[in-house]
């Protein structure tokens, strides 16, 4: 059941839909107040939970109640590639396994897998930004949207499928490879909107006109900046075409991927009121002082 209600999908100025509007229009002050927040709430999560985590934060010397700007996040310890695999599996989870409702992971071509899991809470975060993401680009409750991420541990497919269902469209979970498949089921079902790779998109786009100009007659609403056409003499078939980004993952309690989450899907810079810099503030953390 989609969550949309009258708290939702208010018209936005760029053609698109406001998911949230509240949350998305927040003034800039307290966007960076917001955001401070729950970067702390971040770090304390972590610190109270992931031993690493404290480790880290003890030998830099700084305490979650430390940060106070934006500009204190240099101050912050980094966490690499490395330190995911010397913590594999779930090393750096701050919930216990029993807690976690769904794991994704990595690839691992490289060295072991890096895992990433969600409570159930999570879940229900990560569908609200993906919403939040299609609705600014314009997709809307009613759209029948194929989904061409790859289903399984990869988190683009589920995470995706799930935030479309949210908004209120209808998903089909055509997953990767058989580009004629897609083609047809696009055709056939008469999707609106189109989930996938720029890869994908490139090779649809070059395939499409072979089939003749009714298998690429995808009903479409009027172009926005990520819809691509396969020439300039045939229709669109692809409708609102998603970069890789649409996948990001959500801000999550349980996990090393300790970000938070953005309260406007566009983007706005918002500085240390005190900074001097970007990257510089008056009151510097403990860590950036025994330097």
């Amino acid at each position: 059941m989609s969550a949309a209600t009258s708290d939702h999908l208010a018209p936005d100025k760029a053609g698109g839909l406001l998911w949230e509007p509240i949350a998305e229009t927040l003034p800039t002050k307290q966007l960076g107040e917001l955001q401070i927040e729950r970067l702390r709430a971040m770090l304390q999560n972590a610190y109270d939970n992931v031993p690493y985590y404290r480790r880290r934060l003890d030998e830099a010397g700084v305490k979650p109640a430390d940060v106070s700007c934006h500009g204190d996040v240099a101050g912050l310890p980094f966490t690499t590639k490395i330190d995911l695999r010397d913590h594999y599996p779930f090393g750096m989870f701050a919930r216990p396994r029993d807690q976690i409702v769904r794991v994704h992971a990595s690839s691992g071509t490289t060295g072991n897998p890096t895992t990433v899991g969600y409570t159930r809470a999570d879940i229900v975060t990560w569908g609200d930004l993906i919403a939040r993401t299609l609705a600014a680009g314009g997709v809307k409750p009613g759209d029948l949207l194929q989904n061409a991420y790859g289903y399984g541990l990869f988190t683009g497919g589920l995470g995706l499928h799930f935030g479309a269902e949210h908004l209120g469209c209808t998903v089909v979970p055509i997953s990767g490879g058989n580009t004629e498949r897609k083609l047809k089921i696009m055709r056939d079902f008469g999707a609106t909107a189109l989930s996938a790779r720029r890869t994908c998109r490139s090779a649809w786009a070059s395939t499409a006109p072979s089939r003749g100009p009714t298998s690429c007659a995808c009903r479409s609403r009027p172009a926005s900046a990520s819809t691509r056409s396969t020439s300039t003499d045939s229709p669109r078939w692809a409708v609102r075409v998603w970069p890789t980004s649409v996948s990001a993952r959500p801000a999550c309690t349980s996990t090393k991927t300790t970000t938070w989450p953005r309260s406007s899907i566009r983007r706005r810079s918002v500085h240390c009121p005190r900074a001097r810099s970007a990257n510089s503030c008056s009151r510097r953390s403990p860590a950036r002082r025994s330097r």
